[in-house]
């Protein structure tokens, strides 16, 4: 996790040419892509559901994902002309570890539920995601509602 927290630093003191920039664009897709199959063919493998490659202890690939995000993001905030764009983008960073410390609940609850290991949904994955994160920061929100405690909490 502390290398991803380094990473960020980089991205946002390092003065990115549009080439490096498209660069890293790149390299954050084919590492979901690389991931993506290579948990797709372990998982074949194995006979369960496995997600190792986007386990950020374990490789390097969500690694270079976050760093793709976090430059968009950047240079989207920074060179946005919409004041209420700015302004979301804003609401969801304020909320973004307790995010971080929350999402593991919902991934647990799907499954329990069985909804993970069904082979089947894996086409929907992007859908559940949006959700676990939509999930997250509801839970976030209400939190920060509870005097007191919530800045603490999130």
């Amino acid at each position: 996790m502390y290398r991803i927290f380094s990473v960020g630093y980089f991205i946002d003191q390092y003065n990115w040419s549009k080439k490096a920039e498209r660069g890293l664009y790149l390299a954050g897709c084919l590492s979901v892509i690389a991931a993506a199959f290579l948990n797709a063919h372990r998982t074949l493998v194995n006979g369960t559901a496995m997600n190792y490659f986007c386990n950020d202890s374990v490789t390097v690939f969500p690694c270079v994902f976050a760093a793709a995000v976090f430059l968009f993001f950047k240079k989207k905030v920074q060179v946005g002309n919409k004041e209420s764009y700015k302004r979301f983008i804003l609401k969801i960073s304020h909320c973004t570890l307790g995010i971080y410390i929350i999402h593991p609940f919902w991934i647990d609850m799907l499954d329990k539920g069985g909804v993970l290991k069904n082979l089947s949904l894996w086409p929907v994955v992007p859908l559940l995601g949006l959700l676990i994160f939509i999930g997250s920061w509801l839970v976030v929100q209400l939190l920060k509602k509870i005097p007191y405690v919530g800045n603490w909490i999130v």
